[in-house]
């Protein structure tokens, strides 16, 4: 996944290919990040947790 993707469309990726991890590299494709399973969750409870 690149850096400027909304973590929501990490959904399918988590998904589709069953995996519990993907990593988030620049324009250049070099490694910055990994996103896991549970930093999806934690950010989308968080999320739906301050709507009203």
């Amino acid at each position: 996944a690149t850096e400027d993707m909304h973590i929501v469309s990490l959904i399918p990726l988590f998904s589709e290919h069953n995996i519990h991890h993907v990593p988030i590299v620049d324009q250049d494709r070099r490694l910055v990040g990994l996103v896991t399973q549970t930093d999806l969750t934690v950010a989308m409870y968080r999320y739906w947790a301050a709507m009203p």
